[in-house]
């Protein structure tokens, strides 16, 4: 009777262990790191974005912002009308806006987006003001365009923190576009992140977009003008800006953890049932 419990909460255990796999396997990783990005480059001869020219998808969320000891661990979208600060950022009448498209190399399940970045004006004196909106769409060519979602509720976030917009629902698509508004001069971001999963044969094809969205093309911020240079930011010395948690781990991270913890349990139980049988 013994041998046979034993038996039997080993393959209880060992059952276990594979369905916590196949779930980890289907939660969402980021899907950008290392990807292409379009949209978010410096503009050349602009000082600002010259020296805040960070890569966004480098897997590098820096946690403080520090003007003269970091500058290049962070992306500055940057606008000016005057010919001596070119801008890399556009202008809709009321606000600046940015933009940027990554390229995830395939089609993939988007489940939601998170980007590092300053969200507040707590940096007096510092130029840097935090977004108004940010909005994300989907598109599986890179040309017809469908909303994923946006946010403009920056009250909960730290001064330096991920902020995360999802979608009502997981979008299939190979392209990610993100346009953040903002108000003056100065918008900084260093890290972005496409939370999701590896989308099957079978979804490749399927577009990401609806009859109802709007046809755009693919996005790349062009220069604009309308502002004057002396607001031209002096970027504050202090670190003081809460930080936030770049290495928060993901998911996939936690159910990692839980399936080591399963696979362990489970070749306990094996060993006991072969104990007990001899």
């Amino acid at each position: 009777m013994k041998k046979t419990i034993a038996i039997l909460l080993a393959a209880v255990l060992a059952v276990t262990a594979l369905c916590a796999c196949l779930t980890v396997s289907a939660e969402g990783t980021n899907l950008a790191q290392g990807k292409s990005v379009t949209g978010a480059s410096p503009t050349s001869g602009n000082q600002f974005t010259d020296k805040y020219n960070a890569s966004l998808v480098d897997g590098n969320a820096a946690e403080a912002f520090d003007s003269e000891n970091a500058p290049g661990d962070w992306f500055c979208f940057y606008y000016n009308a005057d010919p001596a600060y070119p801008s890399n950022t556009t202008h809709d009448g009321t606000s600046a806006v940015g933009a940027f498209v990554v390229d995830l190399g395939a089609a993939a399940s988007v489940e939601s987006v998170r980007i590092h970045m300053v969200t507040d004006d707590s940096m007096t004196g510092s130029g840097v003001k935090p977004p108004q909106t940010i909005k994300v769409e989907t598109s599986a060519d890179n040309k017809t365009w469908a909303d994923f979602g946006t946010t403009d509720d920056f009250s909960t976030y730290k001064s330096i923190d991920w902020v995360e917009v999802k979608g009502s629902a997981a979008a299939n698509a190979r392209y990610v576009r993100v346009t953040i508004t903002y108000e003056g001069y100065t918008l900084l971001l260093n890290e972005v992140q496409v939370i999701g999963t590896t989308a099957s044969a079978g979804t490749s094809s399927e577009a990401s977009s609806s009859a109802s969205s709007t046809a755009s093309t693919s996005s790349t911020a062009s220069t604009s003008s309308t502002a004057s240079t002396s607001s031209t930011p002096v970027a504050s010395g202090s670190s003081s800006a809460a930080a936030g948690t770049s290495s928060q781990p993901t998911t996939g991270d936690m159910g990692l953890l839980g399936l080591t913890v399963l696979a362990v349990v489970a070749i306990a139980g094996v060993a006991v049932a072969v104990k007990v049988r001899h």
